[in-house]
């Protein structure tokens, strides 16, 4: 048996060290050397009278029972809420919901709990962060920790501008957790034989969709904001497109802004407005031998009773048909025709804030982090173009 008292260098003030037949305890004691003392001298004669109680580490006190609601709950009413305010819009609510309900509300504590089920005042920084640890370990992206970690920051954000918690944001710092993750660079497009092969491939045999692809290649306008587009959007005089609105096909609506919630211009090409002006005849002439009513007779690529194009149906019946049987090429999504105009327009010299209002990025940092890799490349030949100020004009 033995008491001893010590100073712990990591530690303030004095503590008592207890060994008795091999069960150890640490414990803090009085500041004062003498109270120290007088401590362990009592500690040792209770242990020689069989009081072993000391040993016994002391229980701490219930958690008050909250008031608030589990996470589960709470934060999905709160996406709901944030979607009816238009802050978020399209598929973002979603895939916000999809990534918590997977990761972070089943969640398994240490304690056996699930993190879903604790109320939000309960929820602490370092179950967060175990969250975003368990998905970096099964090689998530960054993406992925972003759809977990930013709607549980702005909902804690507000819960705290409101008053209805105190505490402190537990994903408000995480950056201990999630580390030096970076997006993975990986764009794929077409090159320029494939992407005239791929327009050619369309004018003979989708004549209908001709224009809607040819308008991707060349503006990189995304799915729901070409098929979206009004008559009253484009501009033949200025040569350019108004992007006003967006159709998300999992919420199945017409959203009144884009993605990033701006509204923007993108110029239009000669060939472009030239297919443009006959897409417009197409659907009048249509539109006419339907009898379409007004409602159905402002898009500019409607489907045949007038409506939205439907992108499932789109993908099925003309995008995968038109790329692996017609024109032959390696299957991509309709998406990459947007990576397309962009690493094609970089490879004509576009300056990259240009690129970056074109394709409506909320900051030319989203542009450069996606793009960014191809700048060098295009920039290297500007190298030897110096040397005729050190060479004497030569």
């Amino acid at each position: 048996m033995s008491v001893k008292l010590l100073k712990r260098k990591d530690k303030d003030g004095l503590w008592l060290r207890i060994n008795h037949h091999g069960v150890r305890r640490t414990m803090k004691g009085p500041d004062n050397q003498k109270a120290a003392e007088r401590l362990r001298e009592q500690i040792e004669a209770r242990l020689r009278l069989g009081d072993v109680t000391v040993l016994a580490h002391p229980v701490p006190p219930a958690a008050k029972p909250s008031t608030l609601p589990a996470l589960r709950k709470a934060l999905p009413d709160w996406l709901r809420k944030q979607e009816a305010r238009g802050e978020i819009r399209g598929a973002t609510p979603y895939a916000y919901l999809g990534r918590l309900e997977k990761w972070c509300f089943e969640h398994q504590l240490p304690d056996g709990r699930l993190l879903g089920d604790l109320p939000v005042d309960q929820v602490r920084r370092e179950m967060v962060g175990a969250v975003i640890l368990r998905a970096k370990e099964a090689g998530r992206s960054i993406t992925l920790v972003r759809h977990i970690r930013n709607p549980l920051k702005k909902f804690y954000d507000e819960l705290r501008e409101t008053k209805v918690f105190r505490g402190e944001n537990p994903a408000a710092d995480l950056k201990f957790f999630i580390g030096k993750m970076k997006k993975p660079v990986k764009i794929d497009y077409f090159t320029h034989k494939e992407g005239a092969k791929l327009l050619e491939a369309a004018r003979a045999v989708e004549p209908r969709s001709y224009a809607f692809i040819l308008g991707a290649f060349l503006t990189g306008l995304r799915w729901g904001e070409l098929a979206s587009l009004y008559k009253t959007d484009i501009d033949f005089e200025k040569g350019r497109i108004h992007v006003a609105r967006n159709w998300s096909s999992k919420a199945r609506a017409m959203m009144p802004c884009p993605k990033n919630s701006r509204e923007r211009y993108v110029k239009a090409s000669p060939i472009l407005l030239e297919a443009l002006r006959a897409q417009l005849e197409a659907v009048e002439l249509e539109a006419g031998l339907k009898q379409w009513d007004a409602d159905q007779r402002v898009l500019v690529f409607p489907s045949e009773s007038g409506r939205v194009i439907h992108y499932d149906a789109f993908r099925e019946r003309v995008w995968v048909p038109l790329v692996r049987d017609t024109a032959k090429l390696r299957y991509r999504s309709f998406h990459v025709l947007r990576h397309t105009f962009a690493t094609w327009s970089l490879e004509e010299g576009a300056d990259i804030r240009w690129l970056a209002a074109q394709l409506g990025h909320a900051s030319v940092k989203t542009t450069w982090d996606t793009y960014g890799h191809l700048m060098p490349e295009r920039h290297e030949e500007q190298a030897s173009k110096l040397d005729k100020y050190v060479s004497g004009g030569k």
